[in-house]
């Protein structure tokens, strides 16, 4: 499963210096948020939700998304307080939802998919250890099903942890 990460795209990003190639990176975002939703996965918006006062606070413009980002009602978004969008919010447990569906309905790709990017995530977030616990289940599921493409990616990420 695809997911898209998009980190403090906010109004209050606009204050101070120019941001550089602003426009070139919402067009990015913008079309890899498509990709992402034509492809089944999810699109995740983390948004800083600053002290009063704060270019930042809540439901003041400074705090809404760029105007330019394209969102979807599919789109999920996370607030965040700290410069961690995982300390203290929601992303994970919501992350996660699609695992326990999979689960529950007994569709064995998409649990694998959802363990690789468990894996990806947990990989890439420092978390060695539950990297390998994912992975190793996609891994497992992928190879019980002979899903050679897929195991193959598995593999990869798992080497990436040596």
């Amino acid at each position: 499963m695809d997911v898209l990460l998009v980190v403090d795209m906010q109004e209050g990003l606009l204050r101070g210096a120019p941001k550089h190639d602003l426009l070139a990176v919402v067009e990015r975002i913008n079309r890899l948020a498509l990709r992402v939703r034509r492809s089944g996965g999810s699109v995740f918006f983390v948004q800083h939700a600053g002290p009063v006062g704060d270019d930042f606070e809540p439901l003041t413009p400074g705090w809404r998304l760029l105007a330019t980002i394209k969102t979807e009602p599919c789109d999920r978004i996370v607030s965040k307080t700290l410069n961690d969008a995982f300390f203290k919010t929601s992303l994970l447990v919501q992350y996660c939802e699609p695992l326990k569906l999979a689960s529950a309905f007994g569709m064995r790709p998409l649990v694998a998919h959802c363990h690789l990017g468990l894996g990806k995530l947990s990989r890439r977030t420092g978390n060695g250890e539950q990297a390998l616990e994912h992975l190793s289940i996609a891994t497992a599921i992928y190879r019980d099903m002979d899903m050679r493409f897929w195991l193959e990616k598995a593999e990869a990420e798992m080497k990436g942890l040596a």
